[in-house]
């Protein structure tokens, strides 16, 4: 079990040193971390915007909205040829009204999807966006709030 503790670093400024060291004209704008939840899986990703303002304006425009993920499959056989699956549907986005209290400095969340009980945040801290697609509500409220604390740490 991790500690309990948070580091005192800039978590996306430490992700970028440690994988862009020494790399000149580099620099980090998506960090996408796939997690496993007990027997479950998620995922968190990360945007890093130029500026808060570029930030807020991209948050206005979708940080309520959620297009939930259509699984898509085909098979490839032994001699490397491929069968398609019907190809995939795509619904309208969900909006969503609802939010945590003091959860960043704007988020919209929403609780399940289709026929599951997935937690999905999508948040903004400062020039940083995050969505958040974990196993539920609890999951994801829990993991939002260390990821707050992350993304504050300046």
């Amino acid at each position: 079990m991790p500690n309990s503790q948070l580091p005192n670093a800039n978590l996306p400024g430490t992700i970028e040193g440690l994988l862009l060291h020494n790399e000149p004209g580099c620099s980090m704008d998506l960090c996408v971390f796939h997690i496993r939840v007990r027997d479950d899986s998620g995922h968190i990703g990360i945007r890093i915007l130029p500026s808060e303002e570029e930030a807020r304006s991209i948050f206005a425009s979708d940080g309520n909205k959620f297009v939930a993920p259509v699984l898509t499959t085909s098979v490839r056989h032994a001699d490397e040829s491929v069968t398609a699956g019907s190809p995939a549907k795509f619904e309208p986005p969900i909006v969503s009204g609802e939010t945590f209290p003091a959860l960043g400095d704007e988020n919209h969340i929403w609780r399940g999807y289709g026929n599951n009980e997935r937690g999905v945040v999508k948040l903004r801290v400062g020039r940083f966006l995050a969505d958040l697609n974990v196993p539920t509500m609890e999951d994801a409220e829990r993991m939002a709030r260390h990821l707050v604390k992350l993304l504050r740490v300046r």
